[in-house]
């Protein structure tokens, strides 16, 4: 039984030996990877092909994910024009694979097809040979017959040796009959090198057609590449259930986003937006369009013993094409030399153009130390939860992790950030001024290592601020962190809670906005846009980052109150009332929210239950010095001024007004307009505050 070289459905003639697919004559572009699915799905036609034997055919040496499957899929649709709810050809098997089902006619090597030039009407020239006994040559006549033959519109003219329409052709040449000799047999021979040319012809075409789609594919590629301009690299699947494993994907993502990160061209979203995507089975696809992107960074991960194998592919979200793939199989040693290839050629799939110094820092290795980096990938993970016990777990294992390296920069950045965030938040108590000694000396160990660490200027910045009142220090370390990395979204939200305390608003604003432009799906950027918009006066765009914030990660305490203010702001207080009352609801007596709602019914003309909040904050002064402020606000509201200005005093004393408060908040719009508010700033050197806001 002769092979299959042929198959044909509907206007496609698909050719298995010269890997070539052709409508109406014309070719198809196909990547061979999607050829290879095309051919194995049409001669199975009819019969479910599992998504496992696809695998296993097209991919025998390559660990693909059946994402991979599907994008080849959606390929082949494209290609043969089936739109994405129709049949036409590729069935999807929910749960098992697919199917082809045109009808397939299948041409063996006897009945191998000559594709000719296209055309409708076509001249056959024919011997007609005389079977009298003169047509041994001896006076027997030979005359060459025309005959008009018409093929199907649409396709090329193709006719078998009797002059009549037909599917097929014999490219082979037959032998030549005994009976032709002299004129006749050169009338054959002259067939024959015609048959030839054409046969040399059709290959020259096919390879033509091949040479043009390899350019093609290239310049698309080049084309998508460069239309780039976000990127999510996400954390590498394990191929096994092994948590470690799971981790280890989390590592290589965050290994890869660091290096990318310190292009300013491409802004890569940070390792706290994709952490929450570890160990998960989401589509790449979908994922990058949920995050906004236009390029995702995926990959698998498998360790084994000493070996560590790695699939990855950079796919464009637009058209779903991919812009670069690769496998690696190292020794596990060689984990760090398989993040620098594939950051590498990251940049060169997009086209990256890398000065000297980039080129270094892509290169750059933190640590060589197996077991550090272990402990830095667990650090991280925990490090990124923001919960009490996620803060004392990563402190523990960056701790680790500097023990068995001492000159992991990298770690001694993140140990000094997590030391401040755990007093920041609260969460260590009696051992707050034993971690702010130890956060100096981590971010000043990190920054010997390595000063152009944009993490290790961030966490000083913020140390130098909030432990040590060194206002102009800090701002240094802001500054340098966005020089070093543009696209850090925490060195901007950072700079901009700075900012923020001095009283400039507009420039919060500026910081805020690129922090959430850089990590949009984190609640923390939306809710410090909300905050900044609220400084600004600019409420509705205020409530909208504040929605999307809790969308996020909902009942989050501060961001509650702020989209209570957004609403009472706008003088919209039926909404302002119930997002205070659902912050009562998260946080009992909550000072911020006990203040928001007596604001609220003082401007609804509710007067009883806003005297009810100010006598149940006054029971909390006693206590809390940090409500006289909003004990202030209060009395404003009611317009007793001589008491505003009575707990604004207690307030200066107690050291509880902030900046920005004196200089943005529009509740002290009605004491701004009296003398005595100019007096007391005096007094308490911050009248620079009485220039106009910006």
């Amino acid at each position: 039984m002769q092979a299959v070289h042929l198959y044909e459905f509907g206007d496609f003639r698909l050719d298995a030996a010269e890997r070539c697919l052709l409508r109406a004559g014309e070719p198809v572009a196909l990547t061979p990877k999607a050829f290879d699915t095309l051919l194995l799905l049409v001669s199975r036609s009819g019969h479910i092909v599992e998504k496992d034997e696809l695998l296993r055919e097209v991919w025998p040496d390559a660990f693909v994910e059946e994402a991979t499957v599907a994008q080849n899929i959606f390929t082949l649709r494209k290609a043969l024009g089936q739109s994405g709810e129709g049949q036409r050809f590729i069935e999807t098997i929910p749960k098992r694979g697919y199917r082809f089902v045109a009808n397939v006619r299948e041409v063996r090597n006897d009945e191998a097809i000559l594709v000719l030039e296209k055309h409708t009407r076509t001249e056959i020239v024919t011997e007609e040979v005389s079977d009298t006994p003169e047509a041994s040559g001896e006076g027997g006549r030979t005359h060459v017959v025309y005959q008009q033959a018409s093929a199907p519109e649409g396709w090329p003219a193709v006719f078998d040796n009797t002059g009549t329409v037909a599917n097929i052709i014999e490219p082979a040449v037959a032998p030549q009959p005994a009976h032709l000799t002299g004129q006749h047999a050169s009338f054959w021979r002259r067939g024959r090198v015609r048959l030839y040319l054409m046969g040399a012809m059709v290959l020259l075409v096919c390879a033509a057609a091949a040479v043009a789609y390899w350019q093609w594919r290239k310049a698309k590629q080049r084309e998508t590449a460069l239309a780039v301009k976000s990127i999510a690299v996400l954390p590498f699947k394990p191929l096994d259930a092994d948590s470690g494993n799971e981790l280890l994907g989390l590592g290589m993502a965050d290994a890869i986003i660091i290096r990318l990160s310190k292009f300013q061209r491409l802004p890569v979203l940070p390792t706290s937006t994709i952490i929450k995507y570890t160990g998960r089975n989401d589509d790449p696809l979908t994922l990058g369009h949920a995050l906004g992107v236009e390029a995702v960074l995926s990959g698998t991960v498998q360790r084994s013993g000493d070996r560590v194998r790695v699939t990855v592919q950079l796919v464009s979200v637009d058209d779903g094409n991919t812009i670069w793939s690769d496998k690696f199989d190292e020794q596990f040693t060689g984990i760090f030399a398989v993040q620098d290839a594939i950051s590498e050629r990251v940049t060169q799939a997009l086209a990256l153009q890398l000065t000297g110094d980039q080129k270094k820092q892509l290169a750059k290795r933190y640590t060589g130390n197996q077991d550090a980096y272990q402990a830095y990938i667990m650090g991280l993970y925990f490090y990124n939860k923001r919960t009490k016990e996620g803060m004392e777990k990563a402190v523990e294992y960056f701790n680790q992790a500097v023990e068995k390296d001492p000159n992991y920069a990298l770690a001694h950045a993140l140990l000094a950030d997590s030391y401040y965030l755990s007093v920041y938040y609260g969460f260590v108590g009696p051992q707050a001024k034993e971690y702010r000694t130890k956060a100096r000396e981590a971010a000043r160990r990190a920054l010997e290592l390595d000063d152009t660490l944009a993490e290790a200027h961030t966490a000083m910045g913020t140390i130098l601020s909030d432990f040590d009142g060194n206002l102009e220090g800090s701002e240094r370390e802001h500054k340098r962190a966005i020089e070093l990395n543009p696209n850090y979204a925490i060195a901007h939200l950072r700079y901009g809670w700075f900012l923020s305390f001095r009283g400039l608003g507009n420039e919060v604003v500026q910081e805020m906005r690129r922090a959430q432009e850089l990590d949009p799906l984190s609640p923390t950027t939306n809710g410090a846009l909300c905050g900044s918009l609220l400084m600004t006066r600019q409420y509705e765009e205020s409530v909208k980052y504040c929605q999307r914030a809790l969308e996020l990660e909902p009942d989050v305490f501060i961001n509650l109150v702020n989209l209570g203010e957004g609403y009472r702001l706008q003088g919209k207080y039926d909404q302002a009332v119930a997002a205070y009352q659902r912050t009562l609801e998260v946080k009992k007596d909550s000072p911020d929210a006990m203040a928001g709602l007596a604001l609220t019914y003082a401007r609804m003309g509710r007067r009883a239950e806003a005297e009810k909040m100010l006598a149940q904050l006054q029971e909390i002064a006693l206590k809390d010095r940090r409500v006289f402020y909003n004990i202030a606000l209060i009395y404003a509201a009611f317009n007793d001024k001589d008491r505003a200005f009575e707990w604004l005093e207690k307030a200066f004393d107690a050291r509880v007004v902030m900046i920005r408060s004196l200089r943005y908040d529009p509740d002290l719009d009605v004491l701004r307009r009296d003398p005595r508010y100019a007096d007391t700033l005096k007094r308490h050197s911050v009248d620079s505050l009485l220039s106009k806001p910006e």
